[in-house]
């Protein structure tokens, strides 16, 4: 577990593990493994550089920190829905500490653990960067791919906690 929820200064709920995720589909990682291992296809899958995908390596390079990883941590300023599918609220923009925002995807292990996502919550996000196997420098970002390990949310609005108050 890399976002400690319990060790948090306000109440926490972990809602995404790609380790779970990932227990739950192996033919997701097989097919990840097989583009990196597949020389044929240069421009598609990871490098490996890090160990292939969802393998012990790969894992104890992301614990050690071995791995290039951000963690991000904001308050939920706006709820809404990105894409052409549903029209369920699947993202929100985060307010950062610094005064930027950020859009984010929600993720859930659990379907109903979207309810915790709350205009007023604090989202904790810990994500990997992987570089893929061909680069393109001349779009900033394409030179590696950021992978979601885990997201926690406030099990509260961030300000009912701060004021005392409880308007959830």
């Amino acid at each position: 577990m890399f976002l400690n929820a319990e060790q948090a200064e306000i109440p926490m709920k972990l809602v995404f593990q790609l380790s779970t995720e990932l227990s739950g589909d192996p033919e997701r990682v097989a097919r990840i493994q097989a583009l990196t291992k597949d020389c044929s296809r240069p421009s598609m899958g990871h490098k490996g550089t890090y160990g292939l995908y969802n393998s012990e390596e790969w894992w104890d390079n992301i614990k050690k920190g071995s791995m290039p990883s951000q963690y991000v941590s904001g308050v939920i300023q706006v709820l809404g829905h990105a894409g052409q599918e549903s029209r369920d609220t699947n993202s929100f923009v985060l307010l950062l500490d610094d005064g930027s925002t950020r859009f984010d995807s929600i993720y859930c292990n659990n379907r109903r653990d979207i309810e915790f996502f709350r205009v007023g919550c604090r989202v904790d996000v810990f994500s990997v960067f992987d570089p893929p196997k061909i680069t393109r420098p001349v779009v900033p970002g394409l030179e590696r791919s950021k992978i979601l390990i885990e997201m926690a949310v406030s099990t509260m609005p961030v300000a009912s906690i701060i004021d005392g108050s409880n308007d959830s």
